[in-house]
């Protein structure tokens, strides 16, 4: 049981790494194509390299900044945390129920009713599961 979670979580170690390359070479190449373009915008033709150079510090800053952002706990947040957790607490009472029943998080519930992910009734200002 151990050796397969070790297994398992070693393979996500692996996918996640190669995963991230991809994401950096993604990246590298969208930044390298921008600056490409600002520059002859701007029609600065005498550098060659520098969007090269450009998009190469555009990635090791965003690389930096996202470790910074890891280590302050910031990036992944669980469910609780997020904006579509009062769609839990709304599909828990199948019944219309009024939106000043959220209080603070009222905010939240309209983006659910946007996304159509819960019922809404304009005139009567209530609410209920999809």
């Amino acid at each position: 049981m151990i050796d397969a979670f070790n297994r398992r979580q070693t393979l996500l170690a692996a996918l996640n790494f190669l995963l991230g390359g991809i994401g950096a070479i993604l990246a590298f190449v969208f930044f390298r194509i921008a600056a490409g373009m600002i520059l002859r915008w701007f029609e600065v033709s005498r550098f060659s390299e520098a969007p090269v150079w450009i998009a190469l510090a555009c990635v090791v800053l965003v690389v930096i900044l996202g470790i910074l952002e890891h280590r302050r706990g910031g990036g992944h947040s669980d469910y609780h945390e997020t904006d579509l957790f009062p769609l839990g607490t709304v599909n828990a009472n199948p019944s219309w129920h009024p939106l000043r029943a959220y209080g603070a998080q009222t905010e939240e519930i309209g983006y659910l009713i946007r996304m159509e992910k819960v019922q809404f009734s304009p005139r009567k200002g209530t609410v209920r599961r999809h």
